[in-house]
């Protein structure tokens, strides 16, 4: 229902020069896996080019496009790490 809210995970210590951005350079996607993606919508870019890890909190979804199902990591929050 709409009170039930979606828990929210930890991607610890990623590495910031890993994460894709968009064609726009507006947001991340960035490949995990076969069917797995980190998803970031107008991101904080400057938080990405002044740590070298990041701490990435956020939800997961499902999405079907074109037939194909992958699995979401949606950032909902950044937070630069020591080392």
């Amino acid at each position: 229902g709409e009170s039930w809210k979606n828990p929210l995970f930890l991607l610890s210590h990623i590495k910031s020069d890993e994460l894709t951005y968009s064609k726009s350079k507006e947001h991340i996607i960035t490949a995990i896996g076969q069917q797995t993606k980190i998803i970031g919508f107008y991101v904080d870019k400057d938080l990405i080019n002044d740590n070298k890890y990041l701490n990435l909190y956020g939800t997961l979804r499902s999405s079907t496009y074109y037939g194909r199902t992958t699995v979401e990591f949606l950032i909902k929050n950044m937070v630069g790490c020591k080392n």
